[in-house]
């Protein structure tokens, strides 16, 4: 799983966005390069929820989630929960 950029802005100030990160969706690319149309995570296949669910650097403290923000709204956006005596498992 990688991702590209065509732009990058830099909004110092906070004129153009606001604080946090959503997770609107997510597109895949297939054999050819194409890309699909924007599916919500849940939707997604089950090697798009494992590598948003794994990929990360959370840990729970005293039953809360803590980590990056991006990892956090990422992790949340599989509706995968963490179980601290197993591994991951669906809702």
């Amino acid at each position: 799983m990688a991702g590209q950029l065509d732009l990058i802005c830099f909004d110092k100030t906070g004129t153009l966005t606001e604080e946090g990160v959503d997770v609107l969706g997510v597109m895949s690319v297939n054999d050819v390069h194409q890309l699909s149309p924007l599916q919500s995570v849940p939707s997604a296949s089950l090697n798009m929820q494992r590598c948003l669910a794994t990929c990360h650097a959370l840990t729970g403290v005293g039953g809360t989630l803590v980590g990056d923000p991006l990892d956090l709204k990422m992790f949340e956006a599989t509706e995968w929960y963490l179980n601290p005596h197993h591994s991951m498992k669906l809702l």
